[in-house]
């Protein structure tokens, strides 16, 4: 029987930062010796690594005073840093930042710097957390760019940041090996690059991304190219990797190592979220999951066999052509089809997804079904927030992980994969093992197995 670490550490000699094209610490500080200079580089590297990797959004319906001014200040510089996280690398953090401070290096902004922010918003003097960015003035002489450079000199804080940064939690065997196959991966990175770049400065406003998006996965491609892993199992079953956080234009330019010629592709289920709600129609797997539900809700799964609105709605979900008869019924295009089926389903604000044109669609053609969804999106006292979105996270994670990837491993002896949430990343020639292991899974579980389809 195969083993697994419930560690993985991995330790680096040296980590890159990255500092303002025009920035020399000797300018600031006399006589500054390596192994200082490297602390003063990690507290930098921390402003310029949340502006890097922060890819602001907010929802329009939802905008207000708050947002705007968290968003003000995002756009003039200032980022949060968390003093805890701070002071695990290093217990003397307050120093450094009042000597940065102090030399004009960097620039505080605290509750007390703006009148207006208190008076305009519920929040209170106590729950404003401080920013910080880089002085504008070294901003505006770097010409707003950075240059890399590397923590290599000082030990503590090196043997500190591999800690926090590269020590892994693997609680068994299909997350071992996922993580060893994360950590095969590698990018063409010159072509994602100028992909991230053409859609920076492309034309076509429905396909332009905005800075911040570029800047953030173009970070993502940095932690690839560094070998700077990130490996995070969340609440519901879902693990989040290097490859999850990679705009899907650039996982096109993945390949694993020693194979680079090797094209990736994409293993996906048609009309995932949709198929997943499918799922909860069956007895045997409502009973698995029985404990996530409240006895309203599961006694209106319990009885789904009389709404025909809920069959036919899994008929057409199982051929895999949810999205086209919503397009067909509304007349939208299968992008903003799939936008709003997300709304629908992941919303918790009726006002939010009442407005859709895929539930006007859907209250002429399938009304029972549309009202057995929001039945199921209602929350009720004692029941965590957000159900129905988590619940299909849970069924997801469940099918995926503990069936579909354990089928895999275990009984094919197929193992050099990587899970994108509800599909698989596979080299060309494989995409065999992952049909197979889909088949036998949904056989075994008297289910119908889902319609696959095979991205490049």
């Amino acid at each position: 029987m195969q083993t697994f670490n419930k560690n993985i550490y991995v330790e680096k000699d040296k980590i890159k930062v990255w500092l303002p094209k025009e920035l020399y610490l000797e300018n600031y500080f006399t006589n500054i010796k390596d192994r200082e200079k490297d602390i003063y580089k990690f507290f930098l590297n921390e402003i310029v690594y949340q502006r890097r990797n922060f890819f602001y959004k907010y929802d329009r319906n939802t905008f207000d005073i708050k947002t705007y001014h968290e968003k003000k200040l995002y756009d003039e510089g200032w980022v949060q840093l968390s003093s805890s996280r701070l002071r695990d690398y290093y217990n003397k953090y307050k120093i450094i930042l009042k000597e940065l401070i102090d030399n004009k290096i960097i620039e505080v902004y605290t509750k007390n710097d703006i009148e207006t922010y208190r008076n305009d918003t519920s929040e209170t003097d106590n729950g404003f957390a401080k920013r910080y960015r880089i002085n504008p003035d070294i901003m505006v002489k770097s010409n707003y760019d950075f240059r890399q450079e590397y923590i290599a000199s000082n030990k503590p804080l090196l043997k500190s940041i591999n800690k926090h940064r590269f020590s892994y939690k693997i609680d068994n065997l299909i997350e071992s090996n996922l993580f060893s196959t994360l950590c095969e991966i590698n990018i063409h990175e010159n072509d994602a690059r100028q992909e991230l770049y053409d859609l920076l400065n492309t034309e076509d406003l429905n396909e332009r991304i905005s800075l911040d998006s570029y800047n953030y996965v173009n970070a993502r491609i940095d932690s690839l190219v560094d070998e700077e892993w990130y490996f995070k199992k969340d609440d519901y079953g879902r693990i989040h990797t290097n490859v999850t956080t990679l705009k899907k234009c650039c996982r096109k330019h993945l390949y694993f190592k020693g194979d680079e010629d090797v094209a990736l592709v994409n293993v996906d289920i048609t009309n995932s979220q949709p198929f997943f709600l499918t799922l909860l129609f069956n007895k045997d797997v409502l009973k698995k999951f029985r404990s996530f539900f409240n006895t309203i809700k599961y006694n209106i799964l319990r009885n789904i066999e009389v709404n025909k609105d809920c069959l036919e709605f899994k008929r057409i979900v199982e051929e895999g052509k949810f999205y086209e008869y919503l397009m067909e019924k509304t007349g939208l295009s299968r992008d903003k089809v799939k936008e709003e089926v997300f709304i629908l389903f992941f919303s918790q604000k009726g006002a939010t997804y009442s407005k859709l044109k895929i539930v006007k669609a859907l209250n002429e053609n399938l009304p029972d079904f549309l009202f057995f969804l929001i039945e199921l999106k209602k929350e009720y006292t004692g029941e965590e927030l957000n159900f129905l979105p988590k619940l299909l996270q849970r069924l997801e994670s469940h099918f995926i992980y503990n069936e579909i990837s354990h089928e895999l491993i275990e009984n094919i002896g197929f193992s050099q994969f990587i899970t994108i949430h509800d599909s698989f990343l596979v080299q060309e020639g494989d995409e065999k093992y992952i049909i197979d292991a889909f088949n036998k899974v949904f056989k075994n579980n008297n289910l119908t197995v889902p319609k696959i389809k095979i991205e490049k």
